[in-house]
């Protein structure tokens, strides 16, 4: 199934792109979103933002999709979603 990933604000720098397109298996969940993720940007994604023992990223980032903000790393995808990856900056 084909999955389209948005970056915005910060995300977009750090990954050097505005949109990735991925392929998942059918029944893909967020976990295995972050595992494809991990051997398609990884390399390209300084260690700042992702931990590459966990596969995911470090710090707080928002994952929507739609009005709904996916948390649980065993929520079920689905062909065609578009998911946006939002990072926030904390600090002063």
């Amino acid at each position: 199934m084909q999955i389209r990933l948005t970056m915005t604000g910060t995300m977009k720098k750090f990954l050097s792109t505005d949109r990735i397109d991925l392929v998942l298996k059918e029944n893909a969940t967020l976990s295995d979103l972050y595992d494809e993720l991990a051997n398609v940007a990884e390399n390209k994604t300084p260690s700042a933002i992702w931990n590459r023992e966990k596969k995911r990223f470090r710090g707080p980032v928002i994952v929507r999709s739609g009005p709904d903000i996916l948390k649980d790393v065993n929520t079920c995808l689905h062909d065609g979603q578009e998911i946006e990856f939002k990072r926030f900056l904390i600090g002063g």
